[in-house]
């Protein structure tokens, strides 16, 4: 990219050269301005088209081994919880009580392996482990999956706060995952969790993806 920007800032100057050469280089010259615009029009157009040639493949590159991740509900619980927690609100007010357990997978049905998973800086609620630190108390660390790889998918269970139960809970929840292909490209996936509005734990929930970018 460095060298692509090195290169059209060659062609700009040199082209300023031309359209001033009376000024800039006086005297005898080789050819007419007409002659040198032409020129440089020509390598101009040419550059232009080399440049898009250039974009397209690397789009082409991308698409073939582009990750894509879609979020729905799991079969089984799998031990491995997380909790959910409002951006809004101190990783500390992770509710103990009050909460059900949603199983969710996390499938990677593109070409490619989806790498360094983890919450996006949008969205709406994270996601933290909590583990213990050996002294009796429990540290929370942010969600972080090393990578899922093509046709793979990986089950984690939420601990969701029922609306009922715990004071300023939401039955709506959106959370966004943000992951990079193997090429560097970032993406994000959405998904929402929609919670029955009871006091059971036994409330009934639905997962479902509603964006990816």
């Amino acid at each position: 990219m460095k060298i692509l920007v090195l290169i059209s800032l060659g062609i700009v100057v040199f082209v300023l050269l031309v359209l001033n050469h009376e000024f800039l280089l006086p005297g005898d010259q080789a050819g007419t301005v007409d002659g040198w615009l032409g020129f440089s029009g020509g390598l101009l157009g040419g550059y232009l088209a080399f440049i898009s040639a250039y974009y397209i493949y690397r789009k082409q590159r991308h698409d073939t081994v582009r990750p894509i991740l879609i979020i729905d509900e799991a079969n089984n619980l799998s031990g491995n919880m997380l909790h959910v927690i409002h951006r809004d609100l101190n990783v500390d007010a992770i509710q103990q009580t009050g909460t059900k357990q949603v199983p969710i997978r996390i499938r990677n049905i593109g070409l490619g392996a989806a790498l360094d998973i983890e919450c996006d800086g949008s969205s709406k609620y994270k996601l933290f482990y909590s583990l213990p630190d050996g002294y009796g108390n429990e540290v929370h660390e942010s969600f972080v999956l090393i990578g899922i790889a093509s046709g793979k998918d990986e089950v984690r269970d939420l601990l969701v706060e029922l609306p009922t139960l715990v004071e300023h809970a939401e039955p709506n929840i959106e959370f966004t995952l943000a992951y990079n292909g193997a090429y560097g490209q970032r993406y994000t996936v959405t998904a929402q969790v929609l919670i029955e509005s009871t006091e059971r734990i036994t409330s009934e929930f639905w997962i479902r993806t509603i964006k990816r970018t």
